[in-house]
């Protein structure tokens, strides 16, 4: 609270200083204004007013401009990771009124984060008393940070301020969204400088040396090396996440930026693809069993993935590489899976992560029929219930998590969650000793 309250008078007394220095614009003149007024009415040499009025307006302008060049550097722009390649840190112009603004604005962000994060505390000393933990974010997720007089406000490529806020309540929103109209209205203006900056730094060097032999192009859609794509962008501009989903065509979760959770993306479209082609030949079903198969997406499998190897210890980096929904592990073996074209393995993340990720969606399409995984035609009258039904019994374990709910239960619900806002943070748990 001493930090917020002390962000908050350090703004003010700036803002006040640069709208005295500015000479009327608080309603008070400035001392030059003052001195110049009262000559007018005076019996004095011609020029001896004008000359001090003139003085006068030159120092106002001189403390102006030093005062203007303070407060200006107290708030600065950070680019961070790719989204700031090529881009370096820089002040930007801030006018007496969106300092004000300001003043209003990042401290109310200050408490809310702090409040959130209070709240967030008291969450995960819960979850640990249960023996349970969470993995935090990525700060991969970090586009950009903005400092305010010395103070820190993380945002995402998105232009939304990057923190765990599933503990910000319906009533402290607002605030944040009053902040990420701010960025947004700086950040254009940061860009809008930075672009120029570039184009002086290659003036006179041709087009080519402007824009760059392979140049992205705001909206324009460039191939990757293993098929994905993705919405090109100016270095540094906010990109619309809904645009990039249906461009990439597979999501990036909030929390999960780092680039190794994007490595399979061009993998889980073309099995996703070939599965919802032919949904029989995927969940081994009669043609009108297939047709109760609703399409699997590629957020959902790629929230799969997350959920089974997303954690950071040895163990998920190995197994994400080649066998990211644990589909192929020696001690989980069903021989429902040798029709999937699996072998017993002998030992962890065997095979390809191909052939494993394509396994796993056929896997759990079965499990949508029921808990044995065997092909669905076994049962001819067996109907597909849903795809959060079917990670469940993919899953499979029954001991209590928290809130009364099974670890399969709370397992489902969190992969479908993700899958279903990927700007939403939802995070892994894991068992941990008590």
């Amino acid at each position: 609270m001493a930090c917020n309250l002390k962000l908050r008078r350090a703004i003010a007394v700036a803002v006040v200083l640069m709208l005295a220095a500015c000479g009327g614009e608080t309603g008070v003149p400035a001392k030059g204004a003052q001195k110049a007024g009262a000559g007018q009415g005076a019996a004095r040499p011609a020029g001896g007013g004008a000359q001090k009025a003139v003085a006068g307006k030159r120092t106002a302008a001189g403390a102006q401009d030093v005062l203007g060049a303070l407060m200006n550097a107290a708030l600065t722009f950070q680019p961070t990771g790719m989204a700031g390649k090529g881009l370096s840190p820089a002040s930007l112009a801030i006018s007496p009124a969106e300092w004000v603004e300001i003043a209003q604005v990042f401290p109310a962000v200050l408490k809310v984060i702090r409040a959130s994060g209070a709240r967030r505390t008291a969450y995960l000393a819960k979850l640990k008393a249960q023996g349970v933990e969470e993995e935090p974010m990525s700060e991969a997720g970090v586009a950009f940070q903005v400092n305010v007089m010395n103070n820190r406000f993380a945002f995402d490529r998105y232009g939304h301020l990057y923190f765990d806020d599933r503990f910000v309540t319906k009533e402290e929103r607002p605030a944040l969204d009053r902040a990420e109209a701010l960025y947004r209205k700086f950040h254009k203006r940061w860009m809008a400088a930075n672009a120029g900056k570039v184009k002086k730094d290659v003036k006179g060097k041709g087009e080519d040396a402007v824009k760059g032999k392979d140049a992205k192009v705001k909206g324009e859609v460039k191939a990757k090396p293993k098929g994905e794509t993705e919405v090109a962008q100016q270095p540094g501009a906010i990109v619309d996440r809904a645009a990039e989903w249906k461009v990439r065509r597979v999501p990036i979760f909030k929390g999960f930026e780092d680039d190794r959770y994007q490595e399979h993306d061009a993998l889980i479209v073309r099995c996703v693809d070939e599965f919802n082609r032919n949904r029989a030949a995927g969940a081994g079903a009669t043609a009108e069993q297939a047709k109760g198969i609703p399409a699997i997406t590629t957020a959902l499998v790629k929230s799969h993935m997350i959920e089974e190897t997303g954690g950071r210890d040895q163990k998920s980096l190995a197994a994400w590489d080649v066998d990211p929904e644990q589909v192929n592990v020696p001690g989980d073996w069903s021989d429902a899976k040798k029709d999937l074209g699996l072998a017993k393995p002998s030992k962890r993340n065997e095979g390809t992560a191909e052939q494993n990720i394509r396994a796993a969606i056929r896997f759990l399409s079965r499990k949508g029929f029921g808990a044995s995984g065997q092909k669905a035609s076994n049962r001819p009258a067996g109907r597909f219930d849903d795809w959060q039904t079917a990670l469940k019994r993919y899953n499979g374990r029954s001991d209590a998590m928290v809130d009364g709910k099974s670890y399969s239960e709370t397992y489902a619900e969190h992969i479908v969650e993700r899958a279903k806002d990927p700007g939403k943070f939802v995070a892994i748990r894991k068992v941990v000793k008590k």
